[in-house]
């Protein structure tokens, strides 16, 4: 059951505003609505009920800063700025007013007020990781210290990925420096491209040499033994033969398949692809995408309405480690973790991420050599390897907890996963109901390490499995190479087309199965 406390805390709310650069700092979120009787006497005094809030805060950088907790204790804080608002749709110029005022119990602004706004459902899961965590020992729950409202001034997003649409937006040139800046410079001032002068290209046949490039292609068959590289880095001594993908690939189906699912796709994806009869095209466009670096591209919005949410510190990512090339065994027992995170989440809250990839997967340091679970009467010794595994970032999650169903807004006809699924409070009765999928998690996060570990080992061939879908096709890629489905309609073909890698499953595999020990120890986690 949850549990709020009133909090006399307006001398907090002043340091968090000035430590962190915020304006209107407020404790009321809309989602407690769910829970508790709000009036206009108690509407901005609530916070959860938590033995591990903060009690103050020095701040160290943009992401992180030094807490003391109200036990008393001081530790390194994340702070996670999850936006209200979508901010790409704002650097657009989509939405019809930019008077955004916090929401209160008066009416607000639409999203503002959605009680499943993704980020008040992030932050409420992470505070319900946290009571397992600090309440059932539960390792690998996440911290949490506390959340607020608040206007963050200069708020950062990056757009490195968004750009392309971004260079068609009057709006996004007319506000540069305005309501936003960038930290980096575009190519050649400001202008919109819609105002530039368009190159038209003939609808001619042009011929495409490739004399010139140092690359050669050659039949499968040929110079097999001259095709093996080591991947570069300090730690690695792996060796990855580089071979005709299609045969790292399980045989998929035929194309023709793939077009079973698309009827519902086409206009929501639409938008996202270039027509195949397009012929122009801007000539400082071509420019700007051969010369203009994006990577690292960040727009810093003036003032932007934000979750400040106070989280664990942790060290890293598992993306970090795969780069680094951690051993076949470390990888295992990552995976391991992960599955009864997972199991545990599912168990507990009917839970699916939705975005699991390896850098939504963190870690914190530990001094145990095993982490030992019992699951179902079976007990399990897993090597840590120095590592204790979390899931974070749950902003695209479902979940239920006391008999509530939380869906972030994510999964609205205008969020940025819609049509991913269909169902309350989002559903399109026009069309079937589509329920969230506990196979899309392990799916997803396959799809994020396939690329990056190495391909003969044991962990590789379940990784590559976990990436089949019921027909045994990988979702990833045809047999030719090419990419099945690209941007988000791969999320939406995992959840049509993949059911057979639950997490649960997973426990009965050869590679798992070799953690199963006799003896149940007497601080195993009771998954």
């Amino acid at each position: 059951m949850v549990f709020y406390k009133k909090n006399k805390n307006s001398t907090f709310l002043q340091e968090l505003e000035s430590v962190l650069d915020i304006s209107g700092a407020q404790n009321y979120v809309p989602l407690y609505s769910r829970f508790f009787v709000l009036n206009a006497t108690n509407w901005n005094s609530i916070n959860l009920e938590n033995d591990y809030e903060l009690a103050t805060i020095q701040q160290g950088d943009y992401n992180t800063a030094t807490g003391t907790l109200l036990n008393n204790t001081t530790i390194p804080i994340f702070l996670k700025y999850s936006p209200l608002l979508d901010p790409l749709k704002y650097l657009n110029g989509k939405y019809s007013s930019y008077d955004f005022t916090l929401p209160s119990l008066s009416p607000s602004f639409p999203k503002l007020a959605e009680v499943n706004n993704s980020a008040y459902t992030d932050s409420f899961f992470s505070y319900l990781s946290s009571q397992l965590l600090t309440k059932e020992n539960f390792i690998h729950g996440i911290g949490f210290h506390g959340s607020y409202l608040g206007i963050k001034r200069k708020f950062k997003y990056n757009i490195e990925d968004e750009i392309e649409q971004l260079h068609n937006s009057t709006f996004f040139y007319e506000n540069n420096n305005t309501l936003f800046t960038l930290n980096k410079e575009l190519n050649n001032g400001s202008s919109s491209q819609r105002n530039r002068q368009k190159l038209v290209l003939e609808d001619e046949s042009i011929p495409l040499i490739f004399d010139d490039l140092d690359c050669s292609f050659e039949s499968k068959n040929e110079s097999k033994n001259e095709n093996t590289e080591c991947i570069e880095c300090p730690e690695c001594t792996h060796c990855i033969e580089i071979k005709d993908i299609s045969e790292n690939i399980v045989a998929s189906g035929e194309e023709s398949e793939d077009k079973e699912y698309d009827a519902d796709s086409k206009s929501s994806d639409s938008s996202s692809q270039s027509s195949n009869t397009e012929t122009e095209y801007t000539d400082e466009l071509e420019s700007s995408e051969e010369d203009f670096d994006t990577y690292g591209l960040t727009a810093e919005i003036n003032q932007f309405p934000v979750q400040i949410i106070a989280l664990e510190k942790c060290k890293d990512t598992l993306d970090s480690l795969l780069v680094e090339c951690i051993s076949p065994e470390e990888i295992t027992s990552a995976l391991m973790q992960v599955i009864m995170t997972l199991i545990m989440y599912q168990k507990r809250f009917q839970f699916t991420h939705n975005d699991l990839h390896t850098n939504n997967i963190m870690y914190v340091d530990t001094d145990e050599e095993y982490v030992y679970y019992t699951h179902n009467s079976v007990n399990y010794k897993v090597p840590t390897f120095g590592r204790i595994y979390k899931i974070i970032d749950f902003g695209r999650a479902i979940y239920t907890f006391e008999g509530k169903r939380f869906v972030s807004d994510s999964f609205h006809t205008d969020g940025d996963a819609a049509t991913q699924y269909n169902m309350e409070p989002f559903l399109d009765a026009s069309k079937p109901v589509l329920e969230p999928n506990y196979s899309f998690d392990l799916c997803r996060l396959a799809c994020s390490m396939l690329d990056i570990i190495p391909d003969d080992t044991p962990v590789y061939e379940l990784v590559e499995e976990w990436c089949l879908d019921d027909k045994k096709r990988n979702v990833l890629y045809k047999k030719n190479g090419e990419e099945r489905y690209p941007d988000f309609k791969l999320y939406k073909m995992i959840a049509r087309t993949v059911h057979a890698h639950t997490p649960e499953a997973q426990l009965a595999k050869p590679i798992f199965k070799a953690y199963v020990t006799k003896k149940a120890h007497p601080r195993a986690i009771q998954i």
